[in-house]
């Protein structure tokens, strides 16, 4: 699967939350590598596994439309402030701070415009979709449970500058507060709590920022320094995150690029998860609804269960190699699960502007002329190739390739054709725990369905994967294209009898392409 395989390592904790009281016992455990082990049989303490969430608007769900995904997470955990919740600085050995459910809202939602901890909360959040999906995949691999304590401290609107360390914000210094009072809450429940991963979802307010890519490095060091400090863990926690693709409207993200190279650059430091150009984005073309907000939660859980619970490396769908051959370009990739295909549902990108590239598929080709016409793109293997017009000039610069970096429109275009967007993904199987059955009314050659209770298709969303429970009535890979609340399109017309029926919707958990920009090397 692409991915090189170290040893697998298992987190476990049993906590029971009963009438407000948590109380910790034996459970599984997590191989550190030098023979101890994380649980109750190993005579250590249980583990609260942390997952520090940073960044900007899309960190606290802004414009996430309703909450969707509100229940708790299984035995997942969130600090709860008390009345110190509207405050800053706020003492962490206050007697009123103590762990609750994990639930949405993380904290009340302020009605406010890009505040900062702890009143950042616009929304429903990624979180408690990610713990939801952890404890599930631990579930099926391990047979227990895995607690995870979630933190989320980004501000909407921030820049770097201001979430990092010395920042002129408050993420940072919330980030090793709640680390701060957390280990202290798990001594005191007979647990340990250590960060797992700092999730980083960012780079809108840095598009253009020259030196982003080494201020994630250096932001992903400074935690893994300052967290282990606190926690006293001897495994610093990676960074995890996803690229952006919204800003700036007009020329090329510096911060969407930055992201992917960072995780290429700093393996094991740094993870990237992928895109998000993929995702079905709110009216404001920038942030996600509610639903999308899940769908991403479980692609982190995805790649958390990957690199820290069972301790193996991850790439996401990203360039290895390119080269030239004639007027044939070849980009060859890290397929996490093959076989490539392309996303046929929602159209192809540089139909309206930058027709050079309009049979790219997202693809981007220029030399020293300028745009190179791309004739044709093919699925070879783990390879790209690219049919130019004509053999490339590098008299003065290099033939470059790009992928999902340009965008058509002259405003902000999250998750549209005509923004950056790109049709290559894998085919990964993952069945997150968004999927859910839902009672509909179908009509034979009709791409219309509606469902049998009003409002049923609250929180279902454009790309979202349909299949028949019956197994007859949609052909593989079907998928939304259009959602309300109690109807939706699909991508392929009902094929079986007109009448009822039970179809299962579930997010899209494909990985697609990362969004890159590369020199490709003469021959």
């Amino acid at each position: 699967m692409g991915r090189a395989e170290t040893n697998v390592t298992v987190w476990a904790c049993a906590v029971a939350l009963a009438g407000g009281a948590l109380g910790c016992g034996g459970g599984g455990g997590h191989g550190n590598g030098d023979g101890g082990m994380l649980g109750g049989d190993g005579g250590l303490a249980p583990v609260w596994l942390g997952v520090m969430g940073t960044g900007q608007s899309l960190s606290v769900g802004a414009a996430s439309n309703g909450l969707v995904f509100t229940s708790p997470s299984a035995n997942s955990l969130k600090l709860s402030l008390g009345a110190r919740g509207t405050s800053w600085p706020i003492n962490p050995n206050d007697t009123e701070l103590s762990v609750a459910p994990l639930a949405e809202p993380i904290r009340p939602i302020d009605t406010g415009s890009s505040n900062p901890y702890p009143n950042n909360i616009y929304g429903e959040t990624f979180h408690t979709a990610m713990a939801s999906e952890l404890s599930a995949l631990h579930q099926q691999a391990a047979g227990a449970d895995l607690v995870t304590a979630h933190s989320v401290v980004g501000q909407g609107a921030a820049s770097i500058t201001v979430i990092g360390k010395n920042g002129t914000g408050n993420a940072y210094a919330a980030s090793l507060f709640e680390a701060t009072v957390l280990t202290r809450l798990a001594q005191e429940a007979h647990a340990r709590y250590e960060v797992g991963a700092v999730i980083l979802t960012h780079g809108e307010a840095d598009a253009e920022r020259p030196t982003y890519m080494q201020d994630i490095i250096d932001l992903a060091i400074d935690y893994q320094q300052d967290l282990t400090a606190i926690t006293g863990q001897t495994r610093p926690p990676p960074m995890i995150l996803s690229q952006q693709h919204a800003d700036p409207v007009t020329g090329r993200s510096t911060s969407t690029v930055a992201a992917w190279l960072a995780g290429a650059q700093m393996p094991g430091r740094i993870y990237c998860a992928g895109p998000k150009y993929q995702y079905a984005y709110a009216s404001d073309n920038i942030h996600l609804l509610a639903g999308q907000y899940d769908r991403l939660g479980i692609k982190y859980a995805e790649v958390f269960d990957q690199v820290v619970v069972q301790g193996n490396q991850w790439q996401p769908l990203q360039p290895i190699d390119t080269s030239v051959d004639g007027q044939t370009v070849s980009v060859r990739f890290a397929v996490p699960y093959p076989p490539l295909a392309w996303d046929e549902a929602f159209g192809a990108p540089h139909q309206f502007v930058h027709a050079a590239w309009k049979n790219g598929r997202g693809f981007e080709v220029e030399d020293s002329q300028g745009e190179v016409t791309i004739t044709d793109v093919a699925i070879d293997g783990d390879t790209i190739r690219i049919g130019i017009d004509r053999v490339p000039d590098t008299s003065t610069m290099p033939l470059t390739v790009r992928y999902a970096m340009t965008q058509d429109a002259t405003q902000l275009a999250g998750g549209l054709v005509s923004g950056r967007f790109g049709q290559l993904h894998d085919s990964d199987p993952l069945v997150g725990v968004d999927a859910g059955e839902i009672d509909c009314n179908v009509t034979n050659g009709l791409l219309t369905v509606s469902a049998v209770t009003a409002g049923a298709f609250q929180g279902r969303a454009a790309h979202d994967m349909v299949e028949d429970v019956a197994g007859s009535g949609l052909v593989a890979n079907t998928t939304v294209t259009m959602a309300g609340a109690s109807t939706v399109k699909l991508s392929q017309p009902w094929t079986g009898a007109s009448g009822p029926a039970r179809l299962r919707f579930r997010s899209n958990q494909w990985n697609y392409a990362v969004a890159f920009e590369l020199a490709v090397a003469a021959p």
